[in-house]
């Protein structure tokens, strides 16, 4: 029990220390409400044009793609690290067919996507491919 005392002990010091600094930060700032404090910041530059411009929903599936693909990279180094270990206790198959289910369904995932076409950059027109099979 006492070891869970030591980590209550410092859940509570954090809390209180974040809670702390933004009680003093929200005292001591100026409540000044300015044009200038509502423009965009853009390193120095003037800002140009709007914030809220739409992105490419690609970006966030290759985002997506890339993090997990991190994760397993993240996974992987652990378990190679430890598989001698593993196999001198006698768990190395367990642990290489545990690290091989992963990787198939990771690979599996990599595969579907790529059907799907979600690793194309530049989709084509579905629309204007229906209209060439009519005159064809």
């Amino acid at each position: 029990m006492e070891q869970y005392g030591v980590i209550l002990a410092f859940f509570i010091f954090g809390l209180v220390f974040v809670v702390a600094n933004l009680t003093i930060a929200s005292i001591l700032s100026k409540k000044i409400k300015s044009q200038q404090k509502f423009e965009l910041y853009e390193c120095g530059e003037v800002a140009e044009g709007d914030a809220w411009i739409r992105f490419n929903n690609r970006f966030y599936l290759i985002a997506l793609v890339f993090l997990v693909f991190d994760v397993e990279v993240v996974m992987i180094y652990p378990w190679a690290v430890a598989l001698n270990e593993m196999i001198a206790e006698g768990n190395g198959v367990f642990a290489f067919w545990a690290m091989s289910v992963f990787v198939v369904i990771l690979i599996l995932g990599l595969a579907y996507d790529w059907i799907k076409g979600g690793l194309e950059w530049v989709k084509p027109n579905l629309l204007q491919l229906d209209y060439l099979k009519k005159d064809a």
